[in-house]
């Protein structure tokens, strides 16, 4: 039941399309995996785009919500995003969604980055918060409304170098869930991916080309042939 409210309250079907249009602009080859692909519904643009097309998380409720949205064609893998490990290599390896930044320790954004370098094969493509977000949220953010008949209340503040999210949801008992997700330096990652042989460039929220202020920061990587 939570998963189900908190994949609906952080459903955003705009955003789904400017995801699947970054997509579109950038990635390269038929074959292509999401990694933290949730309940599916960037899936399902994807398959309009890739004839071989995979998608990964690690919780199983989520990918049983993407198996009912996503054709049969498409793969799903329950998995470790930092830890998977494959025979099968991908043209294009997706991760949006600030999903990096979920990761809470620099050891797990390495193994992350040694994971997308394993897998992929042309581009890696992924997003994560813009370092403005956390003096966006330093006095604090409230959200009220109701999802799926359910009253929820939205907190959100920031500290250090980490944005915390307090979601609470008035069903019967109350559900409270805490999130923590850690802002890191896009020049780090860069240089992460460069270390690995990968050439880097940026975009912010999106469609503006190199560093501005925004809401996200956007990474190209493309493989570097020797």
């Amino acid at each position: 039941m939570l998963d189900e409210l908190y994949d609906e309250l952080l459903a955003d079907h705009e955003g789904t399309l400017s995801y699947a249009d970054f997509t579109r602009r950038h990635a390269r080859g038929i074959r292509c995996l999401e990694l933290a692909c949730g309940s599916g519904d960037l899936l399902v643009e994807l398959e309009k785009m890739f004839p071989m097309l995979s998608g990964l998380d690690t919780s199983q409720v989520m990918l049983d919500k993407a198996r009912q949205k996503a054709g049969d064609q498409v793969q799903l893998i329950q998995a470790d995003m930092c830890r998977y490990r494959s025979d099968i290599l991908y043209d294009t390896l997706l991760c949006f969604g600030d999903s990096i930044n979920y990761l809470l320790s620099e050891e797990s954004v390495r193994d992350f980055v040694s994971t997308t370098c394993a897998l992929a094969t042309q581009r890696i493509l992924l997003d994560l918060h813009h370092p403005s977000r956390l003096a966006e949220f330093q006095e604090g953010y409230v959200e009220e409304g109701v999802v799926e008949g359910v009253e929820y209340l939205w907190q959100i503040q920031s500290s250090a170098n980490r944005l915390y999210h307090q979601f609470t949801f008035y069903t019967e008992p109350m559900v409270k869930e805490s999130v923590t997700q850690q802002v890191y330096s896009i020049d780090w990652l860069i240089t992460l991916y460069r270390e690995q042989g990968w050439s880097a460039e940026v975009y912010t929220d999106f469609t503006i080309h190199g560093k501005a202020e925004g809401e996200k920061y956007f990474l190209v990587l493309s493989k570097e042939v020797a």
